[in-house]
Formats: structure tokens, C-alpha cells, sequence
């Protein structure tokens, strides 16, 4: 999963936030997949992209299939187009 709210309500992308404070925050347990509110941990490696995945139970949501990381990679790579365009426009 590339999306996670904080306790705050915050929404974090996984591919784009700041390591070590993310990593504070999953170690802390205030990290909640967005669409079943369960604990979710930051993942961040060195052969995969980051990723935020479900600590106990798996989300129940329907609403989603498995990615291949050609589709994930291709997702960031729009999210950072269009924030980089977006910014240009504001």
C-alpha cells in the first residue's frame, strides 16, 4: 500500500515521505491504512520501493487488487509529474 493516515489525519505516500520521521511514527503505532483504520508499519528497503503494510490483519477492503511494481513505479512516477506541474500552476 503507498497511502497511509497518521494519528492526526494526516496522509503519508510512501514513496515520497521522509524516512526517519516516518519510521519514528510507524514504531510508535500511529500509522492506519486509510480504509480499515488498522495499524499499518513503513517498509523501506533496498531493492523495493517503499510501502506501508498491515501489521496483524489484512484490510478488508474490495476496493483493490495486488500491483505489479511496474504499475506502483508508474504511479509514482504521475504522482511526481503531477505534483511538480501542479506546483508550477499554483
Amino acid at each position: 500500500m503507498l497511502r497511509c493516515i497518521t494519528d492526526d489525519n494526516k496522509t503519508l505516500i510512501a514513496t515520497s515521505c521522509e524516512t526517519e520521521t516516518t519510521r519514528a511514527l510507524s514504531r510508535a503505532h500511529k500509522l492506519f491504512c486509510p480504509n480499515c483504520k488498522n495499524l499499518v508499519q513503513y517498509n523501506k528497503g533496498r531493492v523495493k520501493s517503499s510501502y506501508f503494510s498491515h501489521i496483524n490483519l489484512e484490510c478488508q477492503y474490495i476496493g483493490s487488487e495486488p500491483e505489479t511494481q511496474s504499475h506502483i513505479k508508474g504511479k509514482e512516477l504521475l504522482f511526481n509529474w503531477l505534483k511538480k506541474n501542479i506546483l508550477l500552476l499554483a
